[in-house]
């Protein structure tokens, strides 16, 4: 079998480090100890403290205070995530904007999963300044060419009653 490569940590994205050490030991156990895990998306602390020993050793029930939160960038660091998000999202617009009923419902359709995903991946930042005022516009110029169109119907066939 192979070697792994010493530093295969530094090619992998999204490793998890954990480190935990014992605080107080008593009689060869460990009575107490803390961690401390990181990675890319989070990071937390624990404390844990033995409650109930075991009669042949070891812990059989330890209380914990445990912390987790999560990694917070911030959003401009994303340019990538961007570019493409913003390229699918205007790719969309061109369906909203289409004759045909059925492509401008299939436009906001793709846009509003977008629009999701854009705010799964970016926060509410990217959400509110990339995907809401396109899925907004979407929404308007579907209304409005609904609305137009039906309008000019009703028109034409008032004055077709008429003649």
């Amino acid at each position: 079998f192979e070697k792994p490569l010493p530093n295969v940590e530094d090619l992998l994205e999204g490793l998890e480090h954990e480190n935990y050490q014992c605080e107080v030991v008593q009689a060869g156990r460990c009575m107490e100890w803390s961690g401390q895990v990181r990675s890319w998306k989070s990071a937390a602390m624990s404390w844990c403290r033995c409650t109930a020993l075991r009669p042949l050793g070891g812990c059989d029930k330890w209380l914990c205070d445990e912390y987790k939160l999560p990694t917070m960038r911030m959003w401009l660091e994303y340019p990538v995530i961007w570019g493409c998000l913003l390229f699918l999202l205007l790719s969309s617009s061109c369906l909203t904007c289409m004759p045909n009923k059925m492509a401008r419902m299939t436009g906001i359709l793709v846009t509003a999963v977008l629009s999701g995903l854009v705010f799964y991946s970016l926060g509410l930042w990217g959400f509110t300044f990339l995907a809401l005022p396109l899925l907004l516009a979407h929404c308007a110029i579907v209304y409005f060419r609904s609305h137009s169109k039906s309008g000019v119907q009703s028109l034409q066939t008032s004055d077709d009653d008429n003649e």
